[in-house]
């Protein structure tokens, strides 16, 4: 699950290897803080999805202070880590969703029912439904042709 999410939200090996690092790193010292008010699934998910959101944001922030020209979207051979290339086309196109309906369509690959998805997204059942079905027409769209 941690590296699935890692994955969704890196675009380069070493990127991927440096948050999923950190959320490692982050979940042993906040073990102690779960409070069992939810799966522990849950709460690592949750923990796991806010460091890589955290990271991203510090990411952009470090580019606009820089002036670097990067394009998230941008697909190198670095991001081709799954031997099957139908695979690491899905990923391709899911990297390009926004970071909460990256957060939505891997937790409904998942297989977790549209309640927990909510609970941990912090909306409506009815809400996750809607905007899978949404996810699923965008990654459609970006991703016919390229999949046999």
């Amino acid at each position: 699950m941690i590296i699935k999410i890692c994955r969704a939200y890196t675009d380069t090996q070493e990127d991927f290897e440096d948050y999923y690092q950190e959320v490692c790193l982050q979940i042993w010292r906040s073990r102690e803080q779960f409070r069992g008010e939810s799966k522990w699934s849950t709460w690592i998910y949750r923990l796991s999805l806010n460091i890589c959101l955290t990271l991203i944001k510090k990411k952009k922030n470090n580019r606009q202070n820089t002036d670097s020209k990067y394009l998230p979207s941008e697909v190198t051979d670095e991001n081709h880590s799954f031997a099957d290339e139908s695979l690491n086309l899905l990923y391709d196109a899911i990297r390009q969703l926004s970071e909460i309906d990256r957060a939505i369509i891997l937790l409904y690959l998942e297989e977790k029912p549209y309640e927990i998805i909510a609970d941990i997204i912090g909306t409506s059942p009815n809400n996750i439904a809607v905007r899978i079905t949404r996810i699923k027409e965008r990654l459609k769209k970006l991703l016919d042709g390229k999949i046999n």
